[in-house]
């Protein structure tokens, strides 16, 4: 009875030791192998710089490791493996961190930094990258992150205006193209085109009871279409023309307007943009400038040989826009000479308003009988564009025998004249006399 009784402790205790090995050596193999069959090696992304990143540029992608365990983890390698639209110009894209200690996280952290390039032809969008890592008792892993890719200055642009003519008279009209381009490495959708005829877009904080002192300042209408034109679709690099016909007032003072665009359009990425710009056209008409020599009223005023004569000429502007500083300048010739000064700054002339300037010159007896007074104008119009041009002026030179018709022919209209009141006051006279001997 003893004996088995001493057996079974012996049993027990020998059950008690092997079972006390079996734990110290599954205690010892958890330690051994803790962060081989345990996870706790993380690896995230920090940030990416520029964020989003443009096609064609670098950005630098930050990533954290943390070690979220209880055992240290040794020979900590991380390495980037860059697949299209990434790549890499550094020659080693892997960084040995060493040992990363237990509970090493959040702001305890290792961060790694990689300098990326993106290809010029990346998508936008988001693609991702992916990066490797491993410890001294532990396999390779991957993770992969998104990457955030967009043309930053995704824009369409005005590349160019033109107006048919490219001076608009007032009440003409006339055709205004103007191009767009897509300026971005991406399509861009959804374009809206919008050519602000009536300044909505410089008076929208002006309230709408003083809207109209402003409409008028544009002094254009469009013709058979609306101001809002579409474009539906732009693919990187290409060019749309949008066409306006439009009209100017009547009333069109000459200028140069500049005229707001509004432009509206949507990216690959479905965000809306809207673009402000200018563009500019020419209210003009050409100057209609006449030229004559006003003609002898009186025998003195009659253009003589041999002798000091005064012509004056008369400058008519028949155009619909105002002529600025008039120079006029009388020609030297062979068959007289100026005595007065031959230049004269005249100045402004409205429309459909005149000035005169008065030279005097001494004609020479081998004058021809048809005389041409050859005179330089030089002006600029409302616009500020120089025209010089040079004007023949006919004037016929007198015979004194015929300077003496005139004369005469000038008294005998006096004379006349003179008898013609008489005969009527005689007339009067005579009705009066009656008339009383009546009464």
């Amino acid at each position: 009875m003893g004996k088995t009784k001493n057996c079974r402790i012996k049993s027990i205790i020998a059950a008690a030791f092997v079972l006390l090995a079996l734990v110290v050596f599954l205690f010892n193999t958890r330690q051994a192998y803790a962060d081989e069959n345990t996870n706790v090696l993380l690896v995230s992304l920090v940030n990416q710089d520029p964020d989003p990143v443009s096609p064609g540029h670098y950005v630098d992608v930050r990533f954290k490791i943390e070690n979220d365990g209880d055992n240290d983890m040794k020979d900590v390698v991380v390495k980037l493996m860059p697949e299209y639209p990434f790549s890499s110009d550094e020659a080693n894209i892997e960084k040995r961190i060493g040992t990363v200690f237990a509970r090493q996280n959040e702001d305890s952290g290792i961060v790694v930094k990689f300098k990326v390039r993106v290809d010029e032809k990346a998508i936008e969008g988001t693609s991702a990258i992916t990066i490797a890592y491993k410890s001294k008792n532990t396999e390779w892993q991957k993770a992969s992150f998104d990457i955030n890719i967009r043309t930053v200055d995704s824009t369409v642009s005005i590349e160019k205006v033109e107006a048919f003519p490219e001076k608009i008279s007032p009440g003409e009209k006339g055709i205004v193209n103007i191009t767009l381009k897509n300026m971005a490495d991406s399509a861009i959708r959804d374009i809206t085109f919008k050519l602000d005829l009536g300044l909505s877009s410089l008076l929208s904080y002006i309230s709408s009871s003083g809207n109209s002192l402003y409409y008028d300042l544009l002094p254009f209408a469009p013709l058979d279409s609306a101001t809002e034109k579409k474009v539906k679709l732009l693919m990187p690099g290409q060019k749309k023309t949008i066409s306006y016909r439009i009209i100017a007032y009547p009333t069109a003072e000459a200028g140069v307007y500049k005229i707001p665009v509004i432009i509206t359009y949507y990216d690959e990425l479905q965000e809306e943009h809207q673009k402000n710009d200018f563009i500019s056209l020419i209210v003009s008409s050409r100057p209609e400038l006449s030229v004559t020599m006003v003609k002898a009223g009186t025998s003195s005023e009659i253009l003589r040989k041999s002798r000091k004569n005064k012509i004056t000429l008369k400058f008519v502007n028949k155009g619909l826009s105002e002529i600025k500083f008039l120079n006029v300048a009388v020609v030297k010739s062979d068959y007289y000479t100026i005595l007065s000064s031959d230049r004269m700054y005249i100045g402004n002339i409205d429309s459909d308003d005149y000035e005169t300037a008065d030279f005097e010159i001494y004609i020479k007896d081998n004058a021809p009988e048809s005389m041409v007074f050859p005179v330089e104008i030089e002006y600029r119009d409302s616009n500020n564009m120089l025209h010089k041009e040079e004007v023949k002026i006919q004037a016929n030179l007198y015979s004194e025998k015929e300077i003496r018709e005139f004369e005469s022919a000038q008294e005998g209209s006096k004379t006349k004249y003179i008898i013609a009141v008489i005969v009527v006051f005689a007339i009067i006279a005579v009705w009066l006399i009656r008339r009383r001997k009546r009464e």
